[in-house]
This record gives C-alpha cells, sequence and structure tokens, in this order.
C-alpha cells in the first residue's frame, strides 16, 4: 500500500465507524508513538520482548522477520512473539509507514514530547521498522527512513491506531 492508499483506508474506517454510530478516529501512528510502542515503553535501545527483558540480538530472529529468519517474503503476521505490549512484528517483517513528513535529521530540531514532523516542502513520508530482507543490525526501533507517498512495495505495510 502506499502512503496515500493508507490514508484512504483510515478515511474509509472513519466513514464506516461514523455510519455505525461509534465514532473513531482511524490514523497511522506518528513516528514517535510508533517507536515507543516498539520499544514497549522502555527507554533502552533495546526492545522489550514478551518477558519484559530487553530482547538480546541472539533472540532477535523468535521476535522478527528478517534477512536469514525469513521466506524471502513477507512473513505471516502474529508467527512470531510479541514485545512485552502485546504487539507483533513490530520489527522487520514490513517497513510500516508513519503520520509523520520525512527528513533526516528532523529528531534535532523537533520536541522531545510528542515530537511530529510535519512540512508542506517535505516530499517523501516516515517509514519505520525495517523489513524481512534487512539484516539483524538494521532490526532496531530506531530503525528509520523514507520514501515518497506514492511509493508502493511488498516490503511496504501499516499499522493503524484507532484513537477512542
Amino acid at each position: 500500500m502506499t502512503f496515500d492508499d493508507v490514508q484512504l483506508f483510515c478515511h474509509t474506517l472513519r466513514a464506516q465507524a461514523a455510519g455505525s454510530g461509534k465514532p473513531a478516529t482511524y490514523r497511522l501512528p506518528t513516528e514517535a508513538e510508533w517507536e515507543y510502542a516498539a520499544r514497549a515503553g522502555s527507554d533502552g535501545i533495546l526492545p522489550l520482548g514478551a518477558d519484559h527483558v530487553p530482547i538480546p540480538p541472539d533472540h532477535l530472529k523468535e521476535y522478527c522477520w528478517m534477512n536469514g529468519a525469513a521466506p524471502n517474503a513477507t512473513g505471516t503476521t502474529g508467527a512470531k512473539r510479541p514485545n512485552a505490549w502485546g504487539l507483533y512484528d513490530m520489527l522487520g517483517n514490513v517497513w510500516e509507514w508513519c503520520e509523520d513528513s520525512y527528513s533526516p535529521d528532523a529528531y534535532a530540531t523537533l520536541p522531545t514530547d510528542d515530537p511530529l514532523y510535519s512540512s508542506t516542502t517535505a516530499t517523501e513520508r516516515v517509514l519505520r521498522g525495517g523489513c524481512w530482507f534487512l539484516d539483524a543490525r538494521a532490526q532496531r526501533p530506531a530503525q528509520r527512513g523514507g520514501n515518497l507517498p506514492t511509493f508502493k512495495s511488498p516490503y511496504v505495510g501499516l499499522r493503524v491506531i484507532r484513537d477512542l
């Protein structure tokens, strides 16, 4: 799905919720929200595993579809272990779109609390999480990239947030 497809998908979900009489906001996470969820609230370098202990690099393949631990394609969602918050596939498998505009140095200029980089001149959107064809060194919560909103690939996906 392209970023633009994802925006249409979220719009459709919002319209369906409004029609059901139970309005809710469906959206992409901000980059900061995505990273916080990937780390399961930890401020450490390593994400927390299901046992609330940092995942050592030699156990990453238990949590993450990545090069050497993937079928050379997108893995089945939920087939690996979840992080400490019960979220699956936060690292590896597919890159995930975030709401933010992309800038390689966005975090250097943003506030530390709830940063959101929004730019009318940026041409790319944020992708987080790495994907199945990257090796273990690239499977970390801080892994980030960007691409055009029209970019479509089998190794790019989404994670939708529902605000109540």
